[in-house]
């Protein structure tokens, strides 16, 4: 069945960089992961029984669990223990724990990512951005706000930037977001350098023996960031947001985004689930899925999808389903296409739309001609809508934008050499015999020539390559003359 969608993948190639989820591998084609591997602070020890409270007795509460196993790649985790105590403050803690980064400062503008898991679902809360409140409501028993944790980032004693969980992160570059493996992270990218992050956890729960017999937690499994960023862009991290949604409108079904990390899991039988049902309000529900690095002009992407009720393109309403390209810190997208029928008949061909319509899943290529850094699959409705509109997101891969050829055909003399030469941001080129060929004849660094000397008219062909993919192949034409014959002169 897949073998029909799959086609606008552009020669894909499925390289060792595809497999490089951040956060799982170390290294690989120039890339560097940094993992924070020095416990520089830990907040000590508190008392936990009445007596420890009168001083007879070492405190024995541990704020913090296993401190070092933060500092490692063995997923293994530190544990932050939080306990509002039982009464006016008396026993309560939160734990702390500082991580330092090896080596010169981290330069300002540079992510670093925390993999990390809380008690009472609180990150699967907080995946969900600004519906952190309803969907914890949904999730947990405990409010948002009655567990929380600070992220510092540190430039040795001088705190440089700042981001709390207890209003979802809003106004801060701050996000709680999932890689492919279903794995949470906290991404955090400050503005000045630093070389250390500290975070803690705390609870302003109701008082009771419960909390304090098993504290809230946060476990930390590792810090890291990326230093000599790959040459390629990879989709590998995702979220999701709402509008218009209340806890009451979640809980009738069809509203909200399931297992969104099927969508980068590299596995086209998988898929994440978008939906907003039929609600009898204006809502929208939108997954985001972000890069490793911002893409280069000329890139685009392919999402494959299945729109489950086919009724939305039948009737005209394929409006409520919208792909947009963001960049920064931008209020507006780069890019926004709708899924309407003059607008897909634009990007795939009549079968493929025929596929669409019988709710088949289908592979479509998006060209933003800008850059970008993450993609919004948005799906709304309005106050009448009778139809649930949900869409399952299979999978979603960059497409590496092809080279220019100017000029596009050399003219040489037979015997002669052809230097064959095309403009790209990419930095290889992979030159071919044939628009098919499965192996190419020769790859050459982007700004080198491809030196070829053919005895009649040819048809080279060559696409742009980096460590994760390859584009469309672009053809160039050689035109052989014959040599003209010397000149033949007799003397008088």
């Amino acid at each position: 069945m897949y073998l029909s969608f799959r086609i606008f993948l552009n020669f894909k190639v499925f390289s060792f960089c595809l497999l490089l989820l951040l956060g799982a591998i170390g290294e690989g084609y120039g890339q560097t992961k940094v993992l924070a591997n020095e416990a520089t602070f830990a907040s000590p020890n508190v008392p936990r029984t009445l007596l420890e409270n009168l001083g007879i007795g070492a405190p024995s509460q541990r704020t913090v669990e296993n401190s070092t196993n933060a500092t490692n790649e063995q997923n293994t985790f530190a544990r932050l223990n939080a306990s509002p105590g039982l009464l006016a403050g008396l026993g309560a803690f939160g734990g702390t724990l500082e991580l330092k980064f090896p080596g010169a400062k981290i330069p300002g503008g540079t992510t670093t990512y925390i993999k990390l898991n809380a008690s009472d679902n609180l990150l699967s809360a907080l995946l969900g951005g600004s519906l952190g409140n309803v969907l914890n409501s949904l999730l947990s028993t405990v409010a948002l706000g009655a567990h929380v944790f600070t992220i510092q980032a540190r430039d040795g004693n001088t705190v440089v930037y700042t981001a709390n969980s207890l209003n979802q992160f809003n106004g801060t570059n701050a996000k709680v977001i999932s890689d492919k493996d279903g794995d949470i992270y906290l991404s955090i990218t400050p503005s000045l350098d630093y070389d250390r992050i500290r975070i803690s956890n705390e609870t302003t729960s109701l008082l009771g023996l419960s909390i304090l017999q098993n504290p809230k937690t946060l476990d930390i499994y590792q810090a890291f960031y990326i230093s000599n960023s790959s040459d390629c862009s990879s989709f590998e991290f995702t979220s999701f947001d709402g509008t218009g949604l209340t806890l009451d409108l979640l809980n009738l079904g069809g509203a909200g985004v399931a297992n969104s990390h099927y969508a980068i899991d590299d596995n086209v039988n998988t898929a994440s689930e978008i939906g907003v049902g039929v609600l009898g309000v204006a809502a929208s529900m939108s997954q985001y899925i972000y890069l490793s690095k911002p893409s280069t002009i000329g890139d685009g992407f392919n999402v494959t999808l299945q729109i489950n009720n086919s009724a939305l393109l039948n009737l005209g309403l394929g409006d409520g389903i919208v792909v947009r390209a963001w960049s920064g810190t931008g209020a507006t997208p780069v890019f926004e296409q709708a899924f309407n029928e003059s607008n897909l008949l634009g990007l795939i061909n009549l079968d493929l739309l025929n596929l669409l319509k019988s709710g088949e899943p289908v592979t479509v290529p998006f060209s933003p001609s800008v850059t970008f850094d993450r993609i919004e699959i948005a799906v709304n409705t309005t106050v009448n809508a009778s139809i649930p509109r949900i869409v399952n997101v299979y999978d979603i891969d960059i497409i590496t934008a092809k080279p220019q050829a100017e000029p596009d055909t050399f003219h040489i003399c037979s015997g002669d050499t052809a230097q064959l030469a095309v403009t790209t941001q990419s930095p290889r080129l992979r030159w071919y015999l044939t628009s098919d060929a499965v192996d190419h004849e020769i790859e050459t660094d982007s700004d080198e020539s491809y030196n070829v000397s053919p005895t009649a008219n040819t048809t080279f062909w060559v696409s742009a390559a980096n460590a994760c993919n390859e584009s469309e192949r672009v053809p160039i034409n050689v035109v052989v003359y014959p040599k003209p014959p010397a000149p033949h002169i007799t003397a008088n």
